[in-house]
């Protein structure tokens, strides 16, 4: 049984830059460091006979984090940027109090913005979301919302510029099945769709005259935070680029689960393809169980069961 999200995961190539730029330039609170070094006798849950990289972990204090991982070996090949439109395209989207100038400021500090603030309108043509694309210095995309109109599941309007992390997008080949995926088998509850565009001139993601489908989903009806974001681009078609796990650019989204073991088991034959059996690892005084898999579309994931010691939340250290 999935019990909710964990983390949202970016593959970078100098871990000290990039955490120092989303915690001293974008406000992030980081929560702790670590470093991962396997070897065959001490497997890896991604899958590599030896695999040695170094991780931080930051937070906006409401129950999201975003993991920054470095692959010291083996070393990640450089790679293209992504299209946002290309299946395997992944972004982190955060509600932001005002987006125009959250964009104004973030131009001079090293996001980069290829489209425009669009509007998102209600059936009477009232602006309910205010809605831009960015890319971090390291080429991964971000997604920044204003919630003009506050929904129930909205996060209250506190804090800094950047209010909470929303959700986790997947760019899908066909959101059809990819529902019916995260839906019926992995058990998660379909909150909303959206039919976007075509847009009129620059869509928030950079794309003239955009169309796509979205689906978004949480853990439970009764459980309104993080939320996955799938995506499928009907204009223009993306490409599939899906990434090897220690690529620059190569993402995953992190859930706990009840008991690994089962989980795996349980989910192997309807469609997750797990990279190795569940491995458990030690991290100080706290133990886990992790394994990692591909979803039907090639997205990675991860799965963590807590076995003892401090739970690895925004308390741990």
């Amino acid at each position: 049984m999935v019990k909710d999200f964990y983390h949202t995961g970016f593959v970078v190539k100098d871990l000290e830059k990039s955490m120092t730029y989303y915690r001293d330039t974008m406000g992030l609170q980081l929560l702790r460091q670590g470093e991962s070094v396997s070897s065959p006798d001490r497997p890896s849950p991604v899958g590599f006979s030896h695999a040695h990289l170094k991780m931080a972990f930051l937070s906006l204090g409401n129950g999201h984090n975003l993991e920054l991982i470095q692959y010291i070996d083996p070393e990640s090949p450089e790679e293209g940027g992504f299209r946002p439109n290309d299946q395997g395209a992944t972004h982190v989207a955060f509600f932001t109090k005002d987006v125009d100038g959250y964009v104004a400021e973030m131009s001079q500090k090293g996001l980069t913005f290829p489209g425009t603030v669009n509007h998102r309108t209600d059936e009477n043509g009232k602006v309910v979301r205010k809605i831009v694309y960015s890319q971090d210095p390291d080429g991964n995309w971000l997604e920044f919302i204003e919630p003009v109109i506050q929904w129930e599941t909205d996060p209250p309007p506190e804090g800094g510029p950047l209010a909470a992390f929303f959700h986790t997008g997947f760019v899908v080949k066909d959101i059809e099945e990819s529902v019916k995926f995260y839906r019926d088998s992995m058990g998660l509850n379909l909150v909303r769709r959206v039919d976007n565009g075509p847009a009129q001139g620059l869509s928030s993601s950079g794309i003239q005259g955009a169309h796509l489908l979205a689906a978004f989903f949480s853990i439970s009806p009764d459980h309104p935070g993080h939320q996955i974001e799938l995506i499928q681009y009907l204009y223009p078609e993306g490409d599939d680029r899906h990434l090897d796990r220690h690529v620059l650019g190569a993402t995953h989204l992190c859930f706990f689960v009840e008991d690994v073991d089962e989980f795996a088991s349980t989910m192997a034959p309807k469609g997750l393809d797990f990279l190795t059996d569940p491995v458990t690892l030690e991290r100080g005084d706290m133990v886990i169980k992790v394994a990692y898999a591909r979803d039907p579309d090639g997205n990675w994931l991860e799965f963590i069961q807590h076995v003892s010691g401090p739970l690895p939340s925004s308390t741990a250290s």
